[in-house]
């Protein structure tokens, strides 16, 4: 025990000047450095993390299904769920989602996009997508005629 003890002892002796072990990531005392200086703008505020640039949405890529079947509202505690089901031209479309594109005279107007498979099957099968949004209370206020669209047809429904 007395040798253990002893190597122990020299070691911790013999590391504690080393600059190399007090800049070290083992040591805890460097887990938390010290604070540094906030970015200001010319006027002096303070710079966002994330800036109107970095909000701006992406151009949405994706095409419309080929026809929508059917569409459902349901009402939910805060606003309403719309729920539409289409036919895909192809097996493998995936991606899916209704895409708010315009809100005027009391109608709401959502695109069903999808995103089509890189390759598309030679004798291509229908495939039924179903998809979902949550439209809230404020939004929904003033409607009263919801439209889905896709590439062939659309259908909408009435509160």
């Amino acid at each position: 025990m007395r040798p253990v003890l002893s190597l122990i002892l020299i070691a911790t002796l013999a590391t504690s000047g080393c600059a190399r072990i007090a800049e070290s990531p083992l040591n805890p005392m460097n887990l938390f450095r010290g604070s540094g200086a906030v970015p200001r703008d010319a006027n002096g505020n303070v710079q966002p993390l994330v800036t109107a640039r970095d909000l701006e949405r992406a151009e949405d890529t994706r095409g419309l299904i080929a026809t929508v079947d059917t569409v459902e509202l349901e009402n939910v505690p805060g606003g309403a769920v719309l729920r539409a089901t289409g036919r895909a031209a192809g097996q493998g479309f995936y991606d899916a989602g209704l895409v708010p594109v315009a809100a005027a005279d009391g109608t709401l107007v959502y695109e069903f996009r999808v995103r089509a498979p890189a390759t598309m099957p030679v004798a291509p099968t229908p495939q039924d997508i179903t998809v979902a949004a949550k439209i809230d209370s404020v939004t929904l206020a003033g409607a009263t005629r919801i439209v889905v669209m896709a590439a062939q047809t659309g259908r909408s429904v009435a509160r």
